[in-house]
């Protein structure tokens, strides 16, 4: 799968997805023929109305993620745009988007219900540090 991590300012972009029990930054499954990168702009675009011009998005992290919370282990792509030009009135939600929130970044692994991988990305949002590969 892949994600989005929209910075604006000090907070990021999270939503609640409907039959998720916590919240997450954009993302969605990589279809077929499609790169990692391509699908976290597409999601983005999905579920939150957010155009990422492909320039503008650069590579964050890739996590090995074991399983938990009902997900088979996976391996999950990150990528990063940060936009602090992003007004509200430009977020359109998705059908199975409860709501989205700016989340202060020493408050996303709370939100995300304190999930490994967000516990591990706050952290280096934080520190504004990079790591390639990280395994939770």
């Amino acid at each position: 799968s892949a994600a989005m991590i929209i910075k604006r300012g000090e907070e990021c972009l999270m939503i609640k997805d409907d039959y998720k029990d916590a919240m997450t930054f954009p993302t969605g499954v990589i279809d077929p023929d499609e790169s990692a990168k391509s699908a976290a702009i597409r999601e983005t675009k999905e579920e939150v109305g957010i155009i990422c011009p492909s320039d503008n998005v650069t590579f964050y992290s890739v996590a090995y993620i074991s399983e938990q919370y009902g997900f088979k282990d996976r391996f999950h792509f990150y990528f990063f745009i940060e936009n602090n030009q992003i007004d509200d009135n430009q977020i359109t939600l998705s059908k199975g988007i409860e709501y989205y929130k700016w989340v202060p970044m020493n408050e996303i692994a709370i939100n995300a219900g304190d999930r490994r991988a967000y516990i591990k990305l706050q952290a280096m949002l934080e520190l504004g540090s990079r790591e390639p590969y990280f395994e939770v």
